[in-house]
């Protein structure tokens, strides 16, 4: 995902970002996204700083938040489409029991609130979401 972010700064602002950089962008986009979800009269902007392409030098722009949802929507579509590969190949069991105790979501993805939000969506289920969900893996 970062990587994603990464390149379509690079495309479309001729900004170049570090991956840290990119994964602080998608927690603050995320942050934006569900705050402009609860107050919709508002347009929320992210400031992005970089090294411009084209000239080498330090660049600072700010761009809606809302141009990454496209990028958010990809990889939680992509993810979703896994999930459901996965319980399919469940028992039945395992299945009753992911219905009654519900999912766990961790990892990068798991900061954006539609990730939990489709998979409630889909699976009519609960939805677990530490408080620092990227800094938890699976090893």
């Amino acid at each position: 995902m970062t990587q994603e972010m990464q390149r379509f700064l690079k495309t479309k602002y001729h900004l170049e970002i570090g991956s840290q950089s990119a994964e602080r962008l998608k927690h603050e986009c995320a942050q934006v996204l569900k705050e402009q979800k609860e107050s919709s009269k508002k347009e929320y902007l992210v400031v992005i700083r970089g090294r411009d392409v084209m000239t080498g030098l330090p660049k600072s722009i700010k761009l809606k938040a809302e141009e990454f949802k496209p990028l958010f929507t990809q990889y939680v579509d992509i993810i979703l489409e896994q999930l459901a590969i996965l319980t399919e190949e469940l028992g039945p069991e395992l299945i009753e029991e992911l219905i009654h105790k519900g999912f766990l979501v961790f990892g990068g993805m798991a900061v954006m609130e539609m990730l939990s939000q489709r998979i409630e969506d889909s699976y009519g289920t609960l939805v677990h979401r530490p408080q620092y969900p990227d800094l938890l893996y699976h090893q």
